[in-house]
């Protein structure tokens, strides 16, 4: 049987111009060339209001057991989503994200002339503040425990050589200096003091839910506040 000679075919495409764009969205993040996230938290406050209203709006039975849960799976992960690469530290990056929950709790039956602190307390929803310094030890101790591919984030966290008279843990990590305020808030920089702060008996936790216990025991005091140093 005789082969089938497939003939080669050139293939060319027009030259276009190529604009350029000052803000591109990687893996669902805006990223901007001063990182300053402006166009990324103004996209993700759009959305998890319209997600919000859209509940508010159509569930008359605005009850803790039905709106907490339906908040925690539609629009709290919208808000939260990437807080590790993104994280706000400026005021006008973190109110409007922390709006988005104070509005929503306003109008859950019982507690509304309650303060948003009161309300959370209530509802057992820590704050958006709370929720991204809890955010920053976890990722910490999945990176640090390999719970990731270390290939990938082994660079990421440099633990201290010298731990041995420390008064803090035997995973102390390695602080870099940076001049420029962004790269101070960089996930690598910000996490450093809480993590080195914690007790040894939290870092060296057997599995990560009991590491996420023992985080939420050690802070409890910073877990309806919306100001966490």
């Amino acid at each position: 049987m005789k082969k089938l000679k497939i003939p080669s075919q050139a293939y060319r495409r027009p030259i276009e111009d190529l604009t350029e764009t000052l803000c591109e969205k990687d893996l669902g993040i805006m990223v901007d060339p001063l990182l300053n996230f402006n166009e990324h938290r103004d996209t993700t406050v759009k959305k998890a209001r319209r997600t919000s209203s859209m509940l508010l709006r159509y569930i008359s039975y605005k009850e803790k057991d039905i709106m907490v849960p339906l908040y925690k799976a539609l629009v709290r992960p919208i808000i939260e989503y990437g807080n590790s690469v993104w994280c706000p530290y400026k005021e006008k990056d973190i109110k409007p994200i922390e709006k988005v929950q104070r509005n929503f709790t306003k109008h859950i039956n019982g507690i509304r002339n309650l303060s948003y602190e009161e309300r959370m307390k209530k509802l057992k929803i820590p704050s958006q503040a709370y929720r991204r310094l809890r955010g920053d030890l976890i990722e910490s101790y999945k990176i640090l425990h390999k719970k990731y591919d270390p290939k990938t984030t082994n660079s990421l966290l440099t633990i201290s050589a010298n731990t041995k008279n420390t008064r803090s843990n035997t995973i102390k990590l390695t602080k870099p200096s940076f001049n420029a305020q962004p790269y101070q808030m960089f996930f690598t920089n910000r996490v450093i003091n809480h993590w080195n702060s914690l007790p040894e008996e939290i870092v060296t936790a057997r599995s990560l839910n009991v590491f996420k216990n023992k985080i939420d025991k050690h802070f409890c005091h910073l877990k309806y506040s919306t100001k966490v140093p």
